[in-house]
């Protein structure tokens, strides 16, 4: 089974997202395949405290496809396909599903999370910490021969945020995350992540007019790969059962040397749009 990412994300992506998202074996219902989780909390000192353990599973799945299927896939794809190359896939593929074998096979896998938060308020200020690992973790490389595989790293991650409120009429937010991937191979290059990597995210948000009125834009940038994403929206609500919203979306990111995306700015940067919404509630 595969969920079917057509109509939840534009069209012009689906084709490089759906495959990250397929998954032959899926765990079943049983209880022993559910998600646990623990989590304490403290106060002290005017400060919060918090731990959090999760024994879940992995959000992506790891996928394995059999080198015919990627040698068809791939000619398939060129501007002018060697059809003797085609055929001989073709021909090793029909082969394989005589025999019964699978072409491509994708599974969760189980994964322990522990993490923790410290944060405190001062003022109309508040400042949080949040940090956590996880010694196994789905992530993409790109193998010798260009194709994506799966493999298995240790991570670590730390969130430093900082807001600023007035009311109930502003409030600003900047956050700052590092990322770390443990056992990551120069030989294997992680697909549209790095070993280790700093963002930087803000929010802004103005409300004007009980409420009625709201200027919104915020942001995301990864240093490390260069890319940013932002999104600015305006809305009036010129009664309470309607809302009318209009704002944009924009993408930006770097390719590599054969044109790649080497980011997620850059998978999405053919995406900015502006757009309008009306929503009426009743």
């Amino acid at each position: 089974a595969a969920p079917d990412l057509t109509g939840l994300v534009d069209p012009t992506v689906v084709d490089k997202i759906q495959p990250f998202v397929m998954a032959t074996q899926l765990p079943d219902e049983s209880v022993s395949n559910s998600t646990v989780g623990l989590r304490l909390e403290a106060h002290k000192a005017g400060f919060d405290f918090g731990i959090t353990y999760i024994y879940g599973w992995d959000r992506l799945p790891q996928a394995f496809a059999d080198p015919a299927l990627v040698a068809f896939l791939g000619e398939s794809q060129k501007a002018t396909p060697d059809p003797a190359r085609l055929t001989g896939a073709a021909v090793r593929m029909a082969q394989l599903i005589s025999a019964g074998q699978s072409l491509y096979t994708a599974y969760f896998s189980r994964q322990h999370v522990v993490a923790g938060d410290v944060g405190t308020t001062l003022g109309s200020f508040g400042l949080r910490l949040d940090f956590g690992g996880t010694p196994t973790q789905t992530l993409y490389v790109t193998a010798a021969d260009g194709t994506a595989v799966p493999r298995r790293f240790g991570s670590f991650s730390y969130v430093f945020g900082a807001d600023y409120s007035y009311e109930d009429k502003f409030f600003a937010q900047v956050q700052m995350l590092h990322s770390f991937f443990i056992g990551v191979s120069s030989d294997e290059p992680l697909l549209l992540f790095k070993e280790s990597m700093v963002n930087l995210g803000f929010l802004i948000r103005w409300t004007l007019l009980d409420g009625d009125l709201e200027f919104a834009v915020q942001g995301m940038s990864n240093l490390t790969l260069e890319d940013i994403i932002l999104r600015g929206t305006a809305s009036y609500r010129p009664w309470r059962a309607l809302r009318i919203t209009a704002g944009y979306n924009v993408f930006q990111g770097k390719r590599d040397d054969q044109d790649k995306p080497a980011s997620v700015g850059a998978l999405y940067d053919n995406n900015d749009s502006i757009f309008v919404q009306a929503r009426y509630s009743f």
